[in-house]
């Protein structure tokens, strides 16, 4: 064949329609079941990194081991134990926890009654506001003083009726 026959011969035209193909029901149930799967797991994956990051809270504010103290001699009655424990509890300063309740005081919150645990260092405070910002509010200053530690609202309720006053309870723990 030369190069003249193939210039003579007619031009080959391909026109390539398209396939048309039937509508995919289970096309588009595949897809929105993917995005699906993809919302629910990247929720999932959120949930995950906020209880992992509770978690580490929790362990970074666990209060250091409590050493063990030293066993009374074998002499010692239990009438002589605790007269020890009074004498050692009286002696001890409480003249940084009155203070530390006395910065952190309020116009807006009365206290009703504090309960101090020697020897556990734990404090418990009842207190009555006027709204939960004020009890709030007052918690966070507790918060902040350096005789404090670990000071969480644990109760809270509001007496019968609106407009009436909001009683609350305080935890935490004395720093020695």
């Amino acid at each position: 064949m030369g190069l003249g026959a193939l210039l003579t011969m007619p031009a080959a035209h391909f026109d390539f329609a398209p396939r048309r193909r039937p509508g995919g029901f289970l096309g588009w149930l595949l897809l929105a079941l993917g995005i699906g799967g993809v919302i629910l797991a990247s929720l999932r994956w959120q949930e995950l990194v906020r209880a992992r990051e509770a978690l580490n809270w929790h362990l970074m504010n666990l209060p250091p081991p409590v050493a063990a103290e030293a066993p009374p001699s074998p002499g010692t009655s239990a009438g002589e134990m605790s007269l020890q424990y009074v004498r050692e509890r009286l002696q001890a300063s409480w003249q940084p926890v009155f203070a530390a309740l006395e910065a952190s005081g309020s116009n807006n919150v009365a206290l009703i009654e504090v309960q101090a645990t020697g020897r556990s260092g734990r404090i418990e405070i009842h207190a009555r506001a006027k709204n939960l910002a004020d009890a709030l509010e007052f918690v966070a200053r507790l918060q902040r003083q350096s005789a404090f530690k670990d000071v969480l609202m644990t109760e809270n309720k509001r007496s019968s009726g609106e407009g009436q006053d909001l009683d609350f309870q305080v935890h935490g723990s004395i720093v020695p």
